[in-house]
């Protein structure tokens, strides 16, 4: 919409039109308020429990668990998971640049670092290896049959990105910190807050500090 107000007063400098149209037009409120739909604890794990496969298990695993973004998913290679220190390293390859172009380190859960053991951390891509199409090469990707998965289970508006903001709830309402949500997010602490701290469990170590 600002484009196209520059456009018009553009226009109306150069008299290819008499007013700007476009300065009548009101945008609709963005909601601030926060996400207010997620998976909780058990939805999660009962998806990821009943996964048609493996691979589907590893991107459940992703969102829900370390959340993920799908691209990083989709992009995961085996040298960002040290299973040894608990932990995966969501970094730049040659193919991949992280949507803040910052590294960041998310802790494994027992359960996923235990799933990887037994599944193994596969190469070049822990996911899946290009796809071919001709002559040309592209990444797998999962869109398609997640949504197919989703809406067999009833939960069709859970998408990728959904699962992200799930772990975050998840985490927030188990008490976690906002600041480490954020860091493991990759997200600044100020969306974080907005959107989970009315999650968090009511805080009464205050009353501490209060009590005669």
């Amino acid at each position: 919409m600002f484009t196209l107000r520059s456009f018009f007063n553009w226009c109306v400098r150069e008299n290819l039109c008499r007013r700007n149209p476009a300065v009548a037009v009101q945008l609709d409120r963005i909601d601030r308020k926060g996400k207010t739909r997620y998976a909780n604890f058990e939805l999660a794990q009962r998806l990821i429990h009943n996964a048609p496969n493996d691979d589907p298990r590893f991107i459940l695993f992703c969102g829900f668990h370390t959340g993920m973004r799908k691209m990083e998913i989709v992009e995961a290679v085996p040298g960002w998971f040290d299973l040894a220190a608990r932990t995966v390293e969501i970094h730049a390859t040659e193919t991949f640049r992280p949507k803040d172009r910052d590294a960041r380190t998310v802790p494994l859960t027992d359960q996923f670092v235990q799933f990887l053991e037994g599944w193994g951390l596969r190469s070049p891509f822990v996911l899946q290896p290009d796809v071919a199409h001709g002559s040309h090469r592209y990444r797998f990707d999962f869109r398609r049959a997640f949504g197919d998965y989703m809406k067999a289970q009833g939960v069709a508006w859970i998408s990728p990105h959904v699962m992200r903001h799930s772990f975050a709830s998840i985490c927030a309402s188990k008490g976690i910190d906002i600041y480490r949500i954020a860091t493991w997010l990759g997200d600044d602490v100020r969306v974080v807050q907005r959107h989970y701290a009315k999650l968090r469990p009511d805080d009464r170590q205050i009353m501490k500090a209060f009590t005669v």
